[in-house]
């Protein structure tokens, strides 16, 4: 089973996702692998255009009341960062789930996650010495609501810190997290120069946009002007939605 954490804001994110998934990975239609979107905010209606992508989608929503403390620190601390990422590991009686960010692209073959058996997989950053959790493979044994409320017992004693989620879901499976190589999780702040000519598909898997979003409104800082060249490839699959929502 694949995973997300949406929104309305970030809808167009994971259409665009879903369609560079299913067109790099034909299994996923001829497997009917199933996704779920974890929201509160969407509604059935919002899936139109991702049905015409892959029909077996479904929301699972969450007791949104478990989160007001945190809420209140954010609130305190003028943080933004969303937690409902705990909810992916209240997600039962499946053997596996692939969890893919909203605002990543699929641009090559995924099977190595797919066809995965590690417990917990997820790619180490390298500017940080944390793994980043846009993409993680987690097995049966770690998919227990006892876990969600673990992590939100965690997030409660050590506060909002600077990587908000991922930092406590790197603390609690410090022990157990398995690499997967960097193709398959490539942030965009990378920023590999030589990939300009000689392509990011040929080389990378999965790119991440961390930071701003290619469908945000543009920002004339520093850590993006020299990224924006990245944009093109989710501008690509951006146009086929286009196209059918006019379908």
């Amino acid at each position: 089973m694949f995973v997300t954490v949406c929104n309305k804001e970030y809808l167009i994110g994971f259409e665009v996702m879903l369609k560079s998934l299913v067109e790099n990975n034909p299994r996923v239609i001829e497997e009917d692998i199933p996704f779920t979107i974890i929201s509160n905010d969407l509604t059935s209606d919002d899936l139109i255009v991702a049905r015409k992508i892959h029909n077996n989608i479904s929301l699972k929503t969450y007791d949104s009341s478990k989160y007001y403390e945190i809420d209140e620190l954010k609130k305190q601390q003028m943080s933004f960062g969303d937690y409902a990422k705990y909810e992916i590991f209240s997600i039962e009686d499946v053997d596996k789930i692939i969890f893919l960010d909203s605002d990543t692209l699929i641009l090559g073959n995924i099977d190595r996650l797919i066809d995965s058996d590690y417990n917990f997989g997820a790619v180490r950053e390298l500017y940080i010495d944390q793994y980043n959790t846009g993409v993680i493979v987690i097995s049966k044994k770690y998919l227990n609501p006892k876990i969600t409320n673990d992590l939100i017992n965690l997030t409660k004693v050590y506060g909002i810190t600077e990587h908000s989620d991922q930092d406590i879901i790197n603390h609690y499976f410090e022990d157990v997290i398995k690499d997967f190589p960097i193709e398959y999780n490539f942030l965009k702040t990378y920023n590999k120069k030589v990939f300009q000519n000689t392509g990011l598909p040929k080389y990378i898997k999965i790119l991440h946009y961390i930071v701003k979003k290619p469908w945000q409104q543009k920002e004339l800082v520093s850590l993006e002007e020299g990224t924006l060249w990245t944009e093109r490839y989710w501008f690509d699959y951006y146009s086929k939605i286009l196209k059918l929502k006019n379908d």
